[in-house]
């Protein structure tokens, strides 16, 4: 899990890590980002488990 933008580009060049989430949210508070989390927990882990990519901000998530 990371909040660091090169993750992307990293991913894109060596398929690594295997499993990342990147959270792009930008500023936002901490419950909000507990209630972002637990709203998509369950599709995030199905997503990791078959080593996606995911992206998470305050829309949603995309998995790549």
């Amino acid at each position: 899990m990371t909040k660091d933008a090169d993750l992307i580009a990293a991913y894109e060049v060596k398929g690594e890590p295997k499993r990342p989430l990147y959270v792009a949210t930008g500023n936002i508070r901490n419950a909000e980002l507990i209630l972002l989390v637990m709203n998509y927990l369950d599709l995030m882990c199905a997503v990791l488990k078959d080593g996606g990519f995911i992206e998470l901000d305050r829309n949603g998530i995309t998995v790549r």
